[in-house]
């Protein structure tokens, strides 16, 4: 391979080889949740998400220097079973454990869509 990316799992298998397909950013945007007071959702409308063929990334822009206690305050969430054709859904605590605990951060949202 003289360029593109590849990634290997712990037995040295190759799990991502961008020699063998290649993928177009279809969508991206910032997730703001600085001006949260408590649980909140971003739905995003993404006509050519499809979850067969698609993934969503999301990095940071801010640091994480506020100390809330969890670490899953740290970033914003994706329910996987939620991702449906033509949306994506932000959260900015973890469904699973509504605790009262959430992010006040922003992240880039990438779509990509894979060939």
């Amino acid at each position: 391979m003289s360029y593109g990316m590849r990634l290997f799992d712990g037995a040295g298998a190759a799990i991502l080889d961008t020699s063998s397909f290649t993928y177009q950013v279809i969508f991206t945007t910032v997730v703001d949740f600085r001006s949260a007071t408590g649980n909140e959702t971003r739905t995003y409308s993404i006509p050519d998400f499809d979850p067969a063929k698609c993934c969503a990334v999301m990095l940071p822009i801010d640091d994480y220097t506020v100390d809330y206690g969890d670490y899953w305050n740290s970033c914003p969430y994706i329910k996987q079973s939620e991702l449906t054709a033509g949306s994506i859904k932000v959260y900015n605590y973890r469904p699973e454990y509504n605790d009262g605990m959430f992010t006040k951060t922003r992240v880039t949202l990438m779509v990509l869509r894979f060939a």
